[in-house]
């Protein structure tokens, strides 16, 4: 395989509600989370490999729904049917805050 990239280019992300008061990862614990799919890379395995190195099991969300596209899970996040959902963003992408109000 060839090396295209020096440094990882996906990172995982959780995004959630600029007024849901979510800023750690502590805080996450019972709330409803959205992942793509569990065979999604960017959906679902990149971070939930985030969420299990930094000791955040799965089981500590109340609601773990798979929506099936990532469109679907930022709507359930905007429509207030979850309160976080995993992505990923992208090495060249200079975000450093969604806000969704």
């Amino acid at each position: 395989l060839k090396k295209t990239w020096q440094q990882p280019y996906y990172y995982a992300t959780l995004v959630s509600r600029g007024d849901s008061g979510i800023k750690k990862l502590h805080q996450l614990k019972n709330k409803r989370i959205a992942f793509v799919d569990q065979n999604s890379s960017s959906g679902y395995l990149y971070p939930m490999v985030w969420l299990k190195k930094n000791n955040f099991d799965i089981k500590y969300f109340k609601e773990v729904i798979y929506s099936g596209n990532h469109q679907e899970s930022v709507r359930l996040l905007e429509n207030k049917k979850v309160d976080v959902f995993g992505n990923v963003i992208f090495k060249k992408e200079k975000i450093k805050t969604y806000k969704y109000e």
